[in-house]
C-alpha cells in the first residue's frame, strides 16, 4: 500500500529516551496479563514509571 505524501506534515524528532520510555512501558504492562489484574493500578504505575521520563 502507497500512502501519498502530506503536503503540509512536518517530521519531528522522537524523543531523546523513547527507548527506555518503551522498555518501562512493556515491563509495566506485564502486570496486565495475569489473572485478575489490576488494570487502574498497573496503568496508573506506568504512568509514574515514564512521568519523569517524558519530562526530560
Amino acid at each position: 500500500v502507497v500512502i501519498p505524501a502530506i503536503a503540509d506534515g512536518e517530521v519531528r524528532p522522537s524523543h531523546t529516551g523513547a527507548a527506555e520510555i518503551q522498555q518501562e512501558v512493556r515491563s509495566g504492562l506485564d502486570g496486565l496479563w495475569v489473572e485478575d489484574a489490576d488494570i487502574a493500578g498497573t496503568l496508573n504505575g506506568v504512568c509514574d514509571a515514564i512521568g519523569t521520563l517524558l519530562e526530560q
